[in-house]
């Protein structure tokens, strides 16, 4: 019979997690600083082949190494588009601007652990510039956006600390601006958050 033994089954729960240790030491930490909006792949109708009633396996294609990321598609009809962002402090009160193609409605709330303002909104293409959410500005440390599931985007905005929603509104658009959704917060205390 062989096997490890009294003396090996003892052991080997340290190895074992000592090799999970190395292994989760070893794996790259990443941050996500924005999601990007994409659309599923369109189904290829040569992808799957039927044959005397058994179905092959579908056979991916593979972009060569060396190929640029291709264009992205127009936003649907009828979707909005955040095309700048904004973030200004004045006094104690920080305000997130957000430019948009049009009106859209909006959810916006708080969540603790860490300190966040959260704002859903319907399908909303993001065309502001890459990495814009990485510095902040006053009570916000950073922001982060992109697409939660089918027709709803979030943006999540990482306050310094406990922050109180003292405004958030779609400002119509005037002469030389564009719609606008705006998020004013200020500082609150962890009891009243």
């Amino acid at each position: 019979m062989t096997g490890f033994g009294k003396q090996g089954v003892k052991a080997c729960p340290g190895i074992v997690w000592g090799m999970l240790l190395a292994i989760a030491l070893a794996a790259p930490a990443t941050a996500q600083t924005e999601i990007i909006k994409t659309k599923p792949a369109a189904k290829d109708s040569s992808a799957t082949r039927e044959s005397s009633g058994t179905a092959e396996i579908p056979k991916t294609p593979r972009a060569p190494a060396a190929a640029a990321e291709p264009a992205p598609e127009p936003p649907p009809a009828g979707a909005a588009t955040a095309t700048a962002v904004r973030v200004a402090t004045t006094g104690a009160r920080t305000v997130f601007e957000l430019a948009l193609t049009k009106p859209v409605t909006t959810q916006v709330f708080t969540l603790a652990n860490p300190y966040r303002v959260v704002i859903d909104a319907p399908d909303l293409e993001f065309g502001i510039a890459p990495g814009s959410g990485r510095a902040g500005q006053g009570l916000i440390a950073a922001f982060r956006y992109g697409l939660i599931a089918a027709g709803r985007s979030r943006i999540v905005i990482d306050a310094t600390g406990p922050v109180r929603i003292v405004r958030s509104e779609i400002v119509k658009a005037t002469a030389g601006q564009p719609v606008r959704l705006q998020v004013e917060m200020e500082a609150s205390t962890a009891a009243a958050y």
